[in-house]
Parts: structure tokens; C-alpha cells; sequence
């Protein structure tokens, strides 16, 4: 018989079993790890044992005996536990803390205990600590603590996380640290974390956000899901293409979807900024228009220029697609079009076309001066700046303000018409060269990417200009406006045969893209 059943044995009939989630009990507890303040390796797997059954009865007692929580906090039983965290702890007592801590802030239904654990710079204390995150076992606790301690942010919990006076938001800055992490999971926890970051309303909050970790994180999310793109690529060359590949492609548009969800104008700002300047600017335009050299440029040079920031145009034109699909936001979806298929003649941009327009010819600094006013409520400066105000503490200057009524009071020359880029929209050209050559690889993204400039939240006007208006919406249109404005025709009525110009068939007779005729 093992020394283990007969001590279970002892414990069941001499009744030492009923006590087990007591005061009593408790007590005992702490009084025994107070005799191991200092640790080694021979009372290690004592201590963990303690803790471990003290937490257990902690939860017990939240529910079921007050005078356990009251203990609980008259003792200071949680710096019994973070002592040692500061001792050099052996691995198993680190995994035990953590362990412990997450469970009893996720378990707890007293607030006052709660925030006892999550006051006196305990919770930032145990953030901060240096863990070995090589180790699967601390990292997956250390990631798991973060995330339920994400779960407990709200306006007023928040102040016991950031430290209004020194700018420090432990939660924040340490969590980001992980958000390319190589294991999948990790990533996926970091992202849900910062989305309950993102959500908060508390205005000293949203500041340090703006202006300390939103535009480098922003920025090297970009960069990481051009990384994810480049792996793509080169799998499908090799044809070896998997489903996680495109999947995590498919994760971040989720993630940019759920912060443009988020009440957070600044916010949403700046993610648009960092969109279309690193994704749209820097790698699709590349890809789909081609590379100008001099002719006395030798072959390897004229290699490598074309080599340089340019990816497969099915894979490049694969992601507007999903993002069409999955941001779906109305202005993403305009600024999308602009870049792709606006036809010059075009000149009644909306103010978000001209946020696309202004990045795409390298006037970040005016991106954001050019938006509605609906929007532009916080004003960054330029590629690295931070807003200077709340949403909801300014408004548009009065050249923006100009510039956005101009637009939708009559059509007038605006930034997005004026480019150089938009004069002659070379994405649009490749565009229709594709939809009538003979390259088959490209031909399913183009018809994927142009069913969903159809299919998007898109505005009807810039959908019109670059001639992907389905038909039932144009004729909605035209009749609309024939019931509130009589004298447009004479009849007053709108001939059923009628149906908007498709200026992309016209632009080369091989060209097939949807006439609007033919998109139902």
C-alpha cells in the first residue's frame, strides 16, 4: 500500500477531510509559510503546496465564508506571496504565483478583494518581473496572467494599472512586447489583450496611447503581416501554400476590423494612416504598376528595381480583397477603390479619398487635415506624430474644413485629383491589361479583388467613378433623384434601359470588367 493512499485513508476516517476549506485551515497555512520565508530547494515543494491550497480556500471562502477574505486582507497574505517572487524563486514557485494570482483575479466576486490584489503596485510589480519566456510553461501562465488581468480593465480599475503622473502603463507596454511572438497562440492572446486596452474611455488613457505605443506597434503590425504576405508568396511559388499562412493574413484584418469597431477616433486614424502608407503605398501600388528605368540602366539593375518592395499581384490584389471584405468600413473601402481604379477624370472625392490621395503622394502631414470632419476629431502630425488632442477636444482647421465642403457641396479640383498618381491611375491600367491578357495565375485575384469593389461598403460615388456601380443601385440612384427632383427629365420617370458609363471597358476594347450593366 503507497504512502500516498494511506495517508488518504488516515485523512478520511479520523475526519481531518472536514476542515479542509476553513479559517481554521487557513490559518494553519500561513502560519507554515511564514516558517519558509526564506527559499530553497528543500522546502520548495512545501511552499508550493501551501499556496496552492490557500488559494483554493481563498476562492472557497469568496462564496462561502466571508471570514476568509477578511483574513485574507488584515494578514496581507498577497505580499507573503510576491516575497517570493523577489527571492530568485526556483521555477515551480514562479509557475505556482502566477498561477495563483490569475486565478484568484478571475474567480473572485469580492471587489474589494479584487482590488486589493490589483492596488499597491502589486499587479504592476509581477508584470514587470523577468521571466524566463523560453520556458513554454512560464510563458503560456505569464501570457494567460495578462490577458485576465485585461478582463478586469474598465474606467475606474484602470487607475490601479497606469500611473497618470510617470506615463507608465505596465500592461500595455509589456503585453506589446509579445505581439509578434512566434508562437500563434501568444499573438492571438496579445491581440485580444490590446483590443480590452483600446476600449477604454478614460481620456488620460486614450492620450498615452496616442502618443507613446500606438504608431510604433501600428507600424510593426504593418510590417509584420508584410512579413506574413512575403511567406505566402514564396510558399505558393513553391507550391506549398498552407491554410495557416493565409490565416494569420486573415487574423490581423480581423483585428484591424475590430479597432476600427472601437470608438477610439485617434485611433481609427492612425490605423488608416499606417494601412495605406505601409500595405497600399509601399507594396501594392508597387507590385501592380510597372518600374520606370532608364534605358541606359544595365539588366541587373533593372532586376533589382523591380525586385524592390514588390510582391506577387495575386497575393497583393488577394488582400484588398479581404480587406474589402473584412474592414468594411465605408471609408476603407473608397480609399481602397481611389488607389486601384479611380479613373482621373474623377474630382468629387470625399474627404476620406483624399486622406488615400495625400499618402499615396507623400503628403502624410496633410492626410489627415483632408478628412471629414466626422473623423478628423484628434489631429496627428504627419508619419510619427501623436495627436494632440482627445476625440472630441478640437475640430477641423478651417483649410480642411474648406476642402470637405468644397467636395460635397460641388465637384472641384481636389488634393486626390491634383496628384500625380491620381492623373494617370497606372493600377487601374495593369488592371484592365490583366482582365484581357492571357496571364491565368493573376486572373482569379483580379475577379476576386473586383467582386468585391462591388460587393463593399463603398460609397455609390466612388464606386460610379471607377465604374463598378451594380446596376439596381445606380437605377435606385436615378430614381431617387427623378421623385426629389421632378424637372431632371421631362417625363419624370427613369428608362429601365438606362445604366451608368462603364469607363473601364473603355479603356481597352480586351478589357472585360464588370459594366454595370452586367453586375446585377
Amino acid at each position: 500500500m503507497s504512502s500516498t493512499f494511506r495517508k488518504g485513508l488516515m485523512a478520511l476516517f479520523s475526519g481531518s477531510g472536514k476542515d479542509k476549506f476553513s479559517l481554521h485551515r487557513f490559518q494553519s497555512l500561513l502560519q507554515s509559510l511564514s516558517k519558509h520565508l526564506q527559499l530553497n530547494e528543500s522546502n520548495q515543494a512545501v511552499i508550493v503546496e501551501n499556496i496552492r491550497e490557500m488559494t483554493e480556500i481563498i476562492i472557497w471562502g469568496d462564496q462561502n465564508d466571508p471570514r476568509i477574505i477578511d483574513f485574507f486582507l488584515e494578514q496581507d497574505v498577497l505580499n507573503h506571496l510576491l516575497k517570493f517572487l523577489k527571492q530568485h524563486s526556483h521555477k515551480a514557485v514562479k509557475v505556482q504565483v502566477i498561477q495563483s494570482l490569475s486565478m484568484l483575479i478571475h474567480n473572485l466576486k469580492n471587489e474589494m478583494a479584487v482590488y486589493f490584489i490589483l492596488s499597491n503596485n502589486h499587479v504592476n510589480y509581477t508584470i514587470t518581473q523577468s521571466f524566463d519566456l523560453y520556458d513554454e510553461e512560464l510563458l503560456g501562465l505569464y501570457v494567460s496572467f495578462l490577458r485576465t488581468l485585461s478582463l478586469r480593465l474598465n474606467d475606474s480599475t484602470v487607475q490601479l494599472f497606469f500611473n497618470s503622473r510617470t506615463q507608465d502603463f505596465p500592461l500595455c507596454s509589456e503585453a506589446l512586447k509579445l505581439f509578434d511572438h512566434p508562437e500563434y497562440q501568444v499573438r492571438v492572446a496579445i491581440r485580444t489583450l490590446t483590443l480590452n486596452i483600446f476600449k477604454l474611455r478614460e481620456p488620460l488613457v486614450q492620450r498615452f496611447i496616442i502618443e507613446k505605443p500606438a504608431v510604433p506597434y501600428l507600424t510593426s503590425l504593418m510590417y509584420f503581416l508584410g512579413d506574413r504576405l512575403s511567406t505566402c508568396q514564396e510558399a505558393r511559388k513553391n507550391g506549398s501554400l498552407v491554410p495557416q499562412d493565409a490565416d494569420e493574413v486573415l487574423d490581423v484584418l480581423f483585428y484591424l476590423r475590430d479597432i476600427m469597431d472601437i470608438d477610439f477616433t485617434a485611433l481609427q486614424v492612425l490605423v488608416s494612416q499606417r494601412f495605406f502608407g505601409h500595405i497600399v503605398k509601399s507594396l501594392v501600388i508597387p507590385s501592380m504598376t510597372p518600374v520606370q528605368v532608364s534605358s541606359a540602366s544595365s539588366a541587373g539593375q533593372r532586376k533589382r528595381r523591380a525586385e524592390k518592395n514588390t510582391a506577387d499581384p495575386a497575393v497583393v490584389l488577394s488582400l484588398m480583397a479581404l480587406s474589402l471584405h473584412v474592414v468594411g468600413k465605408a471609408h476603407i473601402s473608397d480609399a481602397i477603390l481611389q488607389a486601384l481604379l479611380l479613373h482621373p477624370s474623377y474630382e468629387g472625392n470625399s474627404g476620406y479619398g483624399e486622406l488615400a490621395a495625400s499618402i499615396l503622394a507623400d503628403d502624410e502631414a496633410a492626410s489627415v487635415s483632408s478628412l471629414p470632419r466626422s473623423l478628423s476629431l484628434s489631429t496627428p502630425r504627419g508619419a510619427g506624430s501623436h495627436a494632440q488632442s482627445m476625440p472630441g477636444a478640437s475640430s477641423l482647421t478651417s483649410r480642411s474644413a474648406a476642402s470637405v465642403h468644397s467636395s460635397r457641396s460641388h465637384p472641384s479640383p481636389t488634393a486626390a485629383a491634383d496628384s500625380q498618381y491620381m492623373r494617370r491611375n497606372e493600377c487601374r491600367t495593369t488592371i484592365c491589361s490583366c482582365l484581357g491578357g492571357a496571364e491565368r495565375a493573376t486572373k482569379p485575384a483580379l475577379y476576386f479583388v473586383l467582386a468585391a469593389t462591388v460587393g463593399c461598403q463603398a460609397s455609390h460615388n466612388m464606386q460610379e467613378a471607377a465604374g463598378v456601380l451594380p446596376v439596381r443601385k445606380w437605377r435606385s440612384r436615378q430614381l431617387l433623384s427623378a421623385l426629389t427632383t421632378p424637372d431632371t427629365t421631362e417625363s419624370g420617370q427613369v428608362s429601365s434601359q438606362a445604366g451608368p458609363e462603364s469607363s473601364i471597358e473603355e479603356e481597352g476594347s480586351k478589357s472585360t470588367l464588370a459594366s454595370p450593366n452586367r453586375v446585377t
